[in-house]
């Protein structure tokens, strides 16, 4: 087992972490959790020590610092490379392993086992010397996404974020240009999204204005406009049930477009129904498009969630989205079980 450190503000802080074991199980810790918690207890270690006078303001610099951190794991045959941060909770991602008893004829195990190794090299060296200065660089705080502007037709516009909301890689910010860019808009990260129907239900008048699509790396960064609330907040807060009785109406008529265009929605929740509380425009629009697409194609993720949230029987990972899905979920808009 071992560490490398390097040192931030005079603070010791650890870049890599090494857990070797012989074999799996045969110790009472796994080696990633290992890993995990010889990280996280140098983490504590330098927040206790930072920790500021009660009512003083936090440093910037310390806002910003999210303790990276590459974790690795030799147990076995076999070498485990993960990386981690820390922000409000620790964020730890496997990425990947590398077995040393492939067999020999396997060359495209072995050219990426080589690779993984090189970029492990220079991903070592690049944290050890950026680390010093890792805070001192422009951009948002450790707690959000380092990307904090957008292109679009007329160029690149910068921001400031305010807040995240709820737990969806969703974040309220502001611009810092001057000009139309101005107003709160909201910024969502995705893996999938289908920019193509978001677009069709916007001319329709059931989907946010959408300001830029960009590819950041392998993820998607949607920016649409903010003047909205959620269903799920208006029911919880005790909204009239007779005032959101026309939003319902509102949502069936709208996938009904949706639907006409070619496309199935697949996850007509309250949360992803957003209400405008002021001004002029449509009443009720419709957002999370990440699993939407044609009628003839889409499919659910392997990955939904089929326990606490209700769905029709045959509406399982992996099977076809139907029309007939979105309406069955349009109608239990008002439950509160949903």
């Amino acid at each position: 087992d071992g560490d490398l450190r390097a040192d931030w503000h005079g603070h010791t802080v650890l870049y890599c972490v090494l857990e070797v074991k012989n074999e799996v199980c045969t110790t009472r810790s796994d080696a990633f959790v290992e890993a995990i918690h010889y990280w996280l207890e140098q983490v504590r270690l330098v927040r206790n020590a930072y920790r500021r006078p009660r009512g003083a303001s936090p440093s910037d610099e310390f806002e910003k610092l999210n303790f990276p951190v590459i974790l690795i794991m030799h147990f076995g045959p076999y070498l485990a490379i993960a990386i981690a941060t820390f922000a409000d909770v620790p964020n730890i991602e496997h990425l990947t392993c590398i077995p040393s008893h492939v067999h020999p004829t396997n060359t495209k195990e072995q050219e990426s086992g080589a690779r993984a190794i090189a970029a492990l090299r220079i991903a070592l060296h690049d944290l050890h010397r950026r680390y010093p200065g890792i805070t001192s660089a422009c951009g948002p705080r450790g707690n959000f996404p380092f990307r904090d502007f957008y292109d679009d037709a007329d160029g690149r516009w910068y921001f400031s974020y305010k807040k995240a909301l709820e737990d969806r890689r969703v974040f309220l910010f502001e611009g810092k240009d001057d000009g139309e860019h101005e107003e709160p808009l909201l910024v969502k990260f995705s893996k999938c999204y289908c920019t193509e129907a978001h677009l069709a239900a916007h001319r329709s008048g059931f989907a946010p204005k959408v300001y830029a699509v960009n590819d950041v790396f392998d993820w998607i960064m949607v920016v649409m406009s903010a003047e909205y609330t959620n269903l799920w907040e208006l029911k919880t807060n005790g909204d009239p049930r007779g005032a959101m009785e026309g939003m319902h109406e509102d949502v069936r008529s709208g996938l009904a477009k949706l639907h006409e265009a070619g496309y199935v929605h697949g996850d007509v929740r309250d949360v992803n129904v957003l209400v405008r509380t002021s001004g002029g425009g449509p009443k009720v629009l419709l957002v999370d498009w990440d699993w939407v697409g044609k009628a003839s194609d889409a499919m659910y993720p392997f990955n939904m969630n089929c326990k606490s949230i209700g769905r029709p029987q045959d509406a399982l990972p992996g099977s076809r989205i139907k029309t007939e899905h979105d309406m069955w979920m349009a109608d239990r808009l008002l439950s509160l079980d949903t």
